[in-house]
Order: structure tokens, then sequence, then C-alpha cells
């Protein structure tokens, strides 16, 4: 199944309508829309040129792990970034992004081109960008 960019999954709400004129799942929390919110995506280890990039910890590597639909990986040291600027965005907005013991609920999903970051379920997340990377 491709992810057509003008709907949802399950939801036509138009709260969830981008800048862009494209959709967000419905499961995505509110974006983090204050600019010290932003997460750069190369400090939690990401390099590549996809547009949606979600990040996780991954406590059984003790590393972050980026997916941006078509590659995965982890990079060096992203884990502090991940500690310091997500783990506390997360309380904030009610997301579980895990710890150094579980991985968390939820992931970080990055729009590197409109500068936005979510909070998501994994799944959700995960079908979300690897539809994205499709099309």
């Amino acid at each position: 199944m491709t992810f057509d960019p003008r709907t949802t999954f399950g939801s036509e709400d138009p709260r969830n309508a981008r800048a862009d004129g494209s959709v967000i799942p419905a499961g995505f929390r509110t974006p983090l829309e204050r600019q010290q919110q932003w997460v750069d995506p190369r400090r939690l280890g990401y390099f590549g040129s996809g547009r949606f990039v979600f990040f996780y910890y991954e406590p059984r590597g003790e590393e972050v792990v980026w997916n941006d639909g078509r590659t995965y990986g982890f990079g060096y040291g992203g884990w502090m970034a991940f500690q310091d600027e997500v783990a506390p965005l997360a309380l904030l907005h009610g997301a579980d992004v895990g710890g150094e013991q579980r991985r968390g609920a939820h992931v970080l999903v990055v729009d590197r081109e409109l500068c936005q970051a979510y909070f998501a379920d994994r799944a959700i997340a995960e079908h979300f960008v690897n539809s994205q990377s499709a099309a």
C-alpha cells in the first residue's frame, strides 16, 4: 500500500494539514512548534537526504537508530543529544521514548523540508516514512 500524502490513515481531519498541502497521519502528536524545540537530525547521527526520518533509542546497542525509509543506521554519540534534547521534549508532550533499559512506544519523526518534528507511535511512523520514500 502506498501512502497518499493528501490523505491520512483513517482520518480526514483538516487539523492534520501541513503547510505544503499534504496531511500527516492522525497518530502523529502535535508538531513541536517552537524553534527551540527543533531537533537537528545531524545531532542524532543522520546525514542522509530523506525528507522524513524517524529516530528511537535502542537500549541493546545503547545508540539512537534512524530510519528514512530507504536506509537505517545509527550515528556515534547521537544518544547524548537524544537524552539531552529529545527525552525532555517527549516528557513535555506526553510521549514515551524509552530510556536506558527499554525501547519506548513512541519515536521522533522529523520533516527536514519543513523543519517540523512530531512524536508518533513507532508502527505508524515507520509505515508513513516507508511510504513517503517509495513515492
